[in-house]
């Protein structure tokens, strides 16, 4: 399974604080919460994220068409639904 994320997390060590479970084709994003520009984004193997970071495992169950954003690292995740809204984001 692949997932979208950008050199912000594989290159400079950034942490995931968002993780994205999109409804339209049930693929994963994970951010930094940083703009991301197409030179940066990345489309990788889902295991390779959670080589970065092991606590997005906490977020695993996301459905579909939910997102999860943190503050920080060891900050807990809060869950949302996914709106019309969110797309300009992410």
């Amino acid at each position: 399974m692949v997932a979208v994320t950008s050199t912000h997390i594989t290159r400079d060590g950034l942490p995931v604080l968002l993780v994205t479970h999109y409804d339209d084709d049930d693929s994963w994003g994970f951010q930094s919460g940083q703009p991301v520009t197409m030179a940066e984004a990345q489309v990788v193997a889902m295991k390779t994220v959670f080589g970065f970071d092991p606590a997005i495992v906490e977020v695993a169950d996301l459905e579909p068409g939910w997102s999860a954003v943190r503050e920080s690292v060891g900050s807990p995740w809060v869950r949302y639904k996914d709106g019309p809204d969110d797309a300009e984001n992410r």
